[in-house]
């Protein structure tokens, strides 16, 4: 899914990246991909389709210098609205519940 302008500026305008630097080199220079992408739950290789697979959309932001990439949840960032991803309980809920 291809990120607009109004999401972009959502990202931009977050004061969770006013000063976000590179974890690995400390480069302040993140450079945001114009995409939302899908983190899915591994099944020993095989592709789970619907069902019970877990999928989570997520931006990345790239280091310009050492070219390491960071995830963050596009749901949470408001810029896919719940309905539009699958819920799914956090992970220690649902280890909690089993």
């Amino acid at each position: 899914m291809i990120i607009n302008e109004e999401q972009k500026n959502t990202v931009i305008n977050n004061p969770l990246f006013t000063d976000i630097k590179c974890p690995v080199c400390a480069n302040s220079v993140l450079i945001l991909t114009d995409r939302i992408f899908e983190i899915r739950e591994f099944f020993g290789g095989k592709l789970e389709l619907g069902g019970n697979s877990n999928v989570i959309p997520v931006i990345s932001l790239v280091c310009e210098q050492c070219g390491y990439i960071l995830f963050f949840n596009a749901v949470k960032l408001g810029l896919i609205k719940p309905k539009q991803a699958k819920k799914q309980a956090p992970m220690n809920q649902a280890a909690a519940d089993e």
